[in-house]
């Protein structure tokens, strides 16, 4: 193959990047994570340089992802004066762009032939699950560790290709910097042995040995990162045994997104407990477990495992048979899946490969142009904050952390009654712990006396067991504005007491 025409299939993967995600250079900054990692992040500047390398911040230890964002705040700062997303925004663009590039790079341990990677390399870019980690600024961590991952994977692979030692050390930087960028890159060593044993034929007692390093890295690091990172307490740990079935769900959620990528939202709103509280959950992971079994009794059944056992290994991080903190909001997210996608495009890469049939190289044509138009589709949902979270309500009415931050934020454009209706949507049977659910209740009592809905407000500070009258009622309430810091309203309570 030449390496001037590879060159070329290359620059048109990046270029065919930068074009299609260009119009999120133009979306603002998220109120979910970009203002908690980087907007309000009191550490995000180089005179605290070194902070996240000592310290764990938002209960994560992510030290080289902090220090990118720190370096991409200092070029907004330098060229515009302020803290700017479409920053950001360019730099995950060009993320993706890379590791789309690394991914027809890692394809050709598939075919040597540049078109079907091409098209592997496209999907990969284009599938609609990609378009959360592009569009949201905070994401800069999935992509940045995934780049780090891929060049590691390649490496290794390199490695048992060359038996060049210098090639394995430089595998077993790039997988410590891609764990400090993000832990999901334990996943790394999984990978490169599924890889290796289905595709480059490798004796597995050989891989053993040989990535034994890799897994101790990733545990030792993933320690430390415990011990570093704060801790935020969750509000419903998954039994035990019923993890499986929590891990049996994702796998199976994610499978069917990444076939028939539809109803796709920023916040899907399925809790640990609202799928174990599902009878679906007790038999769903059947299918995954079904279609496996069917594939082993396919034609080539060792490409069919090496697509499955890759795509499981890659979401093995974030099944849920380790709890994580945003498990007591959803279980799944579309960024989790990032790596996954490869997948689906090693799937791609290899039928273009073997069946050079009209049929099958238009119907690959057909699903990467749907892809490509869902994709487009999705964008709308992360232009600001208000779209994210309509987004994830159109999907899932009740969804807590959308229905709450989105009240939140139409109180902060003025909008009280809207986001009265929101609050009280969020608290209608939610499965969030009582910690959670009391900052919404104070937030809609808070926005009911600015409303002067002053019954509303009183019947959710009313004490239990005491049948208070109107003025006492009216007291409590005004002596709870005074609490929560809003004087004019509770003198304006207190001032009509005086009529009763």
């Amino acid at each position: 193959m030449s390496i001037t025409r590879e060159k070329l299939f290359i620059g048109s993967i990046a270029l065919s990047v930068l074009a299609f995600y260009s119009q999120t250079v133009t979306f603002g900054f998220l109120d979910l994570d970009d203002y908690a990692h980087i907007v309000k992040n009191p550490y995000l500047s180089l005179e605290n340089f070194g902070y996240f390398w000592t310290h764990g911040y938002e209960s994560l230890y992510i030290p080289l992802s902090y220090t990118l964002w720190t370096l991409v705040a200092g070029i907004s700062e330098t060229f515009l004066g302020r803290l700017a997303p479409e920053f950001f925004h360019l730099f995950n663009i060009l993320l993706h762009a890379a590791n789309a590039v690394l991914v027809f790079l890692f394809l050709g341990r598939v075919t040597q032939r540049e078109w079907p990677r091409w098209a592997g390399a496209l999907l990969f870019a284009f599938h609609p699950l990609q378009v959360e980690t592009i569009s949201w600024a905070a994401c800069l961590r999935d992509l940045l560790s995934a780049f780090l991952s891929l060049g590691a994977l390649l490496s290794f692979l390199n490695f048992w290709e060359e038996k060049n030692r210098k090639v394995y050390w430089r595998a077993l930087l790039l997988l410590v910097l891609a764990t400090l960028a993000k832990p999901n890159a334990i996943s790394v060593p999984f990978l490169a042995g599924v890889v290796a044993v289905g595709i480059l034929r490798q004796p597995p007692r050989r891989l053993f040995w040989d990535l034994s390093p890799a897994f101790i890295v990733v545990f030792l690091i993933t320690l430390g990162a415990t011990l570093l990172q704060s801790s935020e307490e969750q509000t419903f740990q998954t039994p035990l045994l019923q993890r499986h079935l929590v891990a049996g769900d994702a796998l199976f959620f994610y499978l069917q997104k990444l076939i028939l990528p539809f109803g796709l939202a920023p916040l899907y709103g399925r809790s640990a407990a609202f799928v174990l509280g599902s009878w679906q959950s007790y038999f769903v992971w059947l299918v995954p477990v079904f279609l496996f079994v069917a594939l082993l009794h396919a034609p080539n059944r060792n490409f069919w495992m090496t697509a499955s056992f890759f795509f499981l290994a890659s979401l093995l991080p974030v099944l849920g048979f380790v709890p994580f903190l945003h498990q007591q909001y959803s279980t799944v997210t579309n960024h989790y899946a990032y790596l996954a996608v490869i997948a689906l495009s090693i799937v791609i890469t290899f039928l273009l490969d073997r069946y050079s049939e009209k049929a099958v190289v238009l119907a690959v044509t057909v699903v990467l142009v749907l892809f490509a138009g869902r994709s487009w589709a999705n964008f709308d949902c992360w232009k600001n904050s208000e779209a994210m979270y309509r987004c994830s309500l159109a999907v899932n009415p009740n969804n807590f952390l959308a229905s709450n931050n989105l009240g939140t934020y139409l109180v902060s454009q003025g909008q009280y009654e809207e986001g009265v209706k929101y609050y009280q949507q969020a608290l209608r049977g939610s499965q969030i712990s009582a910690l959670k659910t009391k900052s919404t209740t104070e937030n809609l009592v808070k926005t009911l006396i600015h409303l002067r809905r002053y019954d509303e407000a009183n019947s959710f500070i009313a004490v239990k067991g005491v049948e208070p009258t109107d003025r006492e009622r009216l007291t409590a309430l005004g002596r709870y504005a005074l609490d929560q810091g809003m004087a004019l309203e509770a003198k304006e309570i207190f001032a009509s007491l005086s009529g009763r």
